[in-house]
């Protein structure tokens, strides 16, 4: 799961400016379980509220299995309000492509003490918005944002939240790369990634500003890696260095040998499209719409 993605999970405020209209029925993201191939982690235990910072972050878990021409990323998130300007981080919501994505959400959990509020068994659910950014470009994408703000939360409040999206793009013809373990902007007291794959899949990962990839361990047929960091302070990139230096911390993975394939992959995709034949029916309806 991208960066954007948490960063949305996390402080995502819509704007009006947008004027989102809703998605039909079909296009919602499911309620269900946790897959079996999740590892649990407990949550650290939360130290003293303060008034320093709006919100505090306790965990951020990502794990993502990958299959032949799928992967599945599953982000379980949990950040308490320290202080009135903190409620604002209730606005949850998360993006998806309907067309290649299949998002399933586990659980909406409010921790006040010793209670805990289960947000969707209370009957709230999620609002679907069709946003189109980019409507002013005469450009459709198709993604589809999914939104929740949780009623009566208060300061001092945790918010447990946990889904997982499946993702499988025709385009990439089998192929699964995937960018992840990318906490930058904030502290947090626990970060875990995660990930799985087949054995006879080559896959290739490279850690980029202080991520160092762990041994792969082996299990059964497949293989795996796992990164647990504590106290995870904010990377921050040098004053006026180039945009390349914001990306911070993350890992990435492919099962790209190198450029080659994906180049002779993706190169037909914007070749211009071949002439159409003379005989063509679409030449005569052209011609009785002139």
């Amino acid at each position: 799961m991208s960066a954007v993605m948490r960063f949305w999970l996390v402080a995502a405020i819509f704007c009006i400016f947008l004027l989102p209209r809703p998605a039909s029925a079909s296009d919602r993201p499911a309620v269900g379980p946790v897959p079996a191939w999740v590892e649990p982690i407990a949550l650290p235990r939360a130290p003293a509220p303060t008034s320093d910072v709006p919100v505090r972050i306790l965990l951020n878990d990502e794990q993502v299995y990958v299959e032949n021409g799928r992967k599945s990323v599953y982000v379980r998130f949990a950040v308490r309000v320290e202080t009135p300007q903190g409620l604002a981080v209730g606005n949850l919501s998360f993006p998806w492509r309907p067309e290649t994505d299949t998002p399933v959400v586990h659980s909406l959990l409010i921790r006040r003490g010793d209670q805990v509020i289960d947000v969707l068994a209370s009957g709230q659910t999620f609002t679907v918005l069709r946003r189109e950014t980019n409507l002013e470009r005469a450009t459709l994408d198709g993604v589809l944002t999914a939104s929740i703000q949780p009623e009566g939360l208060q300061v001092g409040d945790i918010i447990d939240f946990a889904l997982t999206i499946e993702t499988g793009d025709p385009v990439f013809n089998g192929h699964v790369e995937h960018v992840g373990a990318d906490a930058n902007g904030l502290p947090i007291d626990l970060v875990r990634f995660r990930m799985s794959w087949p054995d006879a899949i080559d896959m290739r990962l490279r850690g980029a500003g202080d991520i160092v990839v762990p041994p792969v361990r082996t299990s059964g047929n497949r293989r795996s890696i796992e990164i647990v960091q504590r106290d995870l302070a904010v990377l921050t990139a040098p004053n006026g260095a180039p945009q390349r230096y914001q990306a911070g911390r993350y890992i990435e993975a492919t099962d790209y040998p190198n450029w080659e394939p994906l180049g002779t992959l993706m190169t037909p995709l914007s070749e211009p499209a071949p002439p159409l034949p003379a005989d063509r029916a679409l030449h005569a309806a052209l011609d009785r719409l002139r």
